[in-house]
């Protein structure tokens, strides 16, 4: 609910997910309509190892290779402990259409283990 309540006031929202940091188990909260078309798993056990696979589905052509390259674990990670959080910009295919991204990625301590909790928004 409280993602749905955040997410309702950007229109630039494309998706969230939600990572238990210790089991990579995700789920993904509110995506938009377009993103939703493609398919993508919405919960599973492997968060980076999917959504390298689903990059093969959902990224530009020409961004996949880089984007496998900047978006793992240990990359995600180090940049957070630096940063404070991690960002990394690519294009999606959504709709027929190329559509320009970022990524956010952020840890949360929560009553039950930390989280990753990963954002996607429009860049205009």
């Amino acid at each position: 609910m409280a993602y749905a309540r955040i997410t309702a006031l950007s229109d630039e929202f494309v998706c969230t997910y939600v990572v238990d940091v210790e089991s990579g188990r995700f789920i993904e909260y509110d995506a938009d309509t377009d993103y939703s078309r493609l398919g993508l798993l919405k919960e599973g056990e492997d968060f980076f190892g999917t959504t390298l696979r689903q990059s093969r589905v959902a990224l530009y052509e020409e961004d996949r290779e880089g984007f496998a390259a900047a978006f793992t674990e240990s990359n995600v990670m180090e940049g957070i402990r630096r940063n404070k959080r991690y960002l990394l910009r690519y294009r999606l295919m959504l709709d027929g259409k190329l559509v320009p991204v970022v990524l956010r990625a952020a840890l949360l301590e929560e009553e039950d283990g930390e989280k990753l909790v990963v954002g996607v928004s429009r860049i205009n």
